[in-house]
C-alpha cells in the first residue's frame, strides 16, 4: 500500500506493508509477520530516502527444533543529482507530465543499522560445526556507513518514459555479535543500488511501473552475507 504527492517541489512517497503469513498445515513451517514502512522524496537535487523493516520467524523449520528469530533493518540515505539540466524528480519521481530526455551524475552517504536475534541460538546445533564462529550466538548487531557513486536519467519517446538510476557504494561495518560476551569486528563490505520505471503518458494522468533493488555483501565471522531490500509497484496518478 502506498501514496506520494508533491508540494512546494517536495515530493514524498511513503509506503506500508504489514503481513501476518500463517503457515501450510502440510508443511512444518513458523508463522511469519511483518512490518515494513519506507518513505522517500525529493526536495530540489536530492533525493532522500528513510525506511524501518521488521520481520519475525523468517519460516523457520520446526523440525529442527528452531526458536523465533526476529530481524529488524532501518536507516536512511541521500544522493544528489548534479547536473542542472534535469530535475531530480525526473530520475525517480513521475508526479507530472514529462517533458525532457535528460542524465545526471549522482553521489550520496547512507547509513543502516541492523540486528537480527534469537530467543535461542541464530545458528541451530546441527548446523554449528559448519558455522564455527557464529556457535552460541544469539544476538548480531551491525552499523554500516556507505559512500555511494552513480548515474541516474530519463529517457522520453511520444508517450512513452524509461527512468532510473544505478550506483556503488563503499561500505564501512561495524558488527557485535553476542550470547554470554560480545565479540566486535570491523569489516569492509560493498552496495549496489538499481531503481528502474517504465511509463505511459495519458491525457490527464500516467500508469506504469517502478522498482527498485538494493543489495548488501560482506563478512560476517569468516562467513559471506548477502542482505537485500526490494520494492515494486504498479500505479496511477490523476491529474486535476
Amino acid at each position: 500500500l502506498g501514496i506520494d504527492t508533491e508540494y512546494f517541489g517536495l515530493g514524498v512517497e511513503f509506503t506500508d506493508g504489514v503481513g501476518d503469513k500463517k503457515p501450510d498445515e502440510s508443511d512444518y513451517r513458523s508463522p511469519s509477520n511483518v512490518y515494513d514502512i519506507q518513505v522517500s522524496g525529493i526536495k530540489d537535487q536530492v533525493l532522500w530516502d528513510i525506511y524501518y523493516q521488521k520481520y519475525s520467524g523468517l519460516y523457520i523449520e520446526k523440525e529442527f527444533d528452531q526458536n523465533e528469530l526476529i530481524s529488524t533493518n532501518f536507516g536512511f540515505g541521500f544522493l544528489y543529482a548534479f547536473e542542472s539540466n534535469i530535475e531530480a524528480k525526473k530520475i525517480l519521481k513521475n508526479l507530472e507530465h514529462q517533458k525532457q530526455t535528460g542524465y545526471s551524475w549522482l553521489v550520496g552517504a547512507s547509513v543502516n543499522r541492523n540486528i537480527l536475534k534469537s530467543t535461542d541460538e541464530i545458528v541451530p546445533g546441527q548446523f554449528s560445526e559448519k558455522f564455527k564462529e557464529l556457535q552460541n550466538i544469539d544476538k548480531i548487531e551491525t552499523n554500516s556507513f556507505s559512500l555511494d557513486l552513480g548515474w541516474g536519467g530519463q529517457y522520453i519517446w511520444n508517450n512513452v518514459f524509461i527512468n532510473g538510476l544505478v550506483t556503488i557504494g563503499l561500505v564501512y561495518q561495524e558488527q557485535k555479535l553476542f550470547n554470554k560476551d560480545y565479540k566486535s569486528y570491523n569489516e569492509p563490505a560493498s552496495s549496489n543500488n538499481i531503481e528502474l520505471g517504465f511509463g505511459y503518458k495519458l491525457k490527464r494522468g500516467l500508469t506504469g511501473l517502478s522498482a527498485k533493488f538494493q543489495t548488501f555483501n560482506t563478512k560476517l565471522a569468516e562467513q559471506e552475507i548477502n542482505q537485500s531490500r526490494t520494492k515494486s509497484y504498479f500505479y496511477y496518478r490523476h491529474f486535476f
